[in-house]
C-alpha cells in the first residue's frame, strides 16, 4: 500500500469520526443526576444519556411503540407520562433538572395526601416509593406545558412548587443511565 494512498484512508477515517462525533452531539447530550429527588431509580451522581431528539418527535414514536400511548399536543410532541426528561428551570434559567412527566396539556391535575390524580382518576406510580402528604387542588394544566414531579417526593423541588414546564424548556427524555457502569440501565422503554 502507497504512502499516499493510507494518508487517504486516514484522513477518510478522521473525517468520518468527526462528521459521527458533530450529529451524535447534536442529537443526544449528556447530564448528571444531582441530588436524591428522584431515588431510588436515579442516584445522585449517576449520568444520564439525553436524546434532543424526543422533543422533535422520533424519540417520542419509540416511546409510544413500547407504551402504547398517544404522546401529541398541539403542533409538536410533548414528552408522554412517565418519562424521565432533562429541563430548564422555569425561574432559574442556569439549573437544570431532571423529573418524571405526570401531567399533559389539557389533564385536570389533583393531589391528595400524596396520591397524584389525573382527571379524577388515581395515577398508577410504581416508581414512587418515599411518597409525603402534599395535597393539592385540582389544575387544569395549560397547553404546551407539562407537569413533572420527582420520584422521591419528600425530597423534590417540582412542579408542585414551581408550576408546569413550558415546553421551550424541555431539553431532552432520558434515553440511559450509563455511568457508573454497574448502574448501566435503558430508561426510555423502562424508566423505573
Amino acid at each position: 500500500m502507497s504512502v499516499l494512498r493510507l494518508v487517504r484512508e486516514l484522513v477518510l477515517s478522521v473525517v468520518l469520526a468527526l462528521v459521527l462525533f458533530v450529529v451524535m452531539d447534536s442529537i443526544t447530550a449528556r447530564s448528571h443526576v444531582d441530588g436524591p429527588s428522584m431515588q431510588p431509580n436515579l442516584q445522585s451522581g449517576q449520568v444520564l444519556l439525553i436524546s434532543r431528539l424526543g422533543i422533535s418527535g422520533i424519540t417520542g414514536e419509540a416511546y409510544a411503540a413500547a407504551h402504547g400511548e398517544p404522546i401529541t399536543s398541539g403542533d409538536g410532541w410533548l414528552p408522554p407520562r412517565g418519562a424521565i426528561v432533562t429541563f430548564v428551570h422555569p425561574n432559574d434559567p442556569s439549573e437544570v433538572l431532571v423529573k418524571r412527566v405526570i401531567g399533559l396539556p389539557g389533564e385536570e391535575i389533583s393531589i391528595d395526601y400524596g396520591v397524584v390524580y389525573i382527571d379524577n382518576r388515581r395515577l398508577n406510580e410504581p416508581y414512587v416509593v418515599n411518597n409525603d402528604k402534599y395535597t393539592m387542588m385540582p389544575f387544569r394544566i395549560p397547553e404546551d406545558t407539562i407537569f413533572v414531579m420527582g420520584d422521591n417526593r419528600p425530597s423534590s423541588g417540582d412542579s408542585r412548587l414551581f408550576g408546569p414546564v413550558p415546553r421551550a424548556n424541555l431539553l431532552g427524555v432520558v434515553l440511559l443511565r450509563y455511568w457508573p457502569l454497574p448502574d448501566f440501565r435503558w430508561m426510555l422503554t423502562n424508566p423505573y
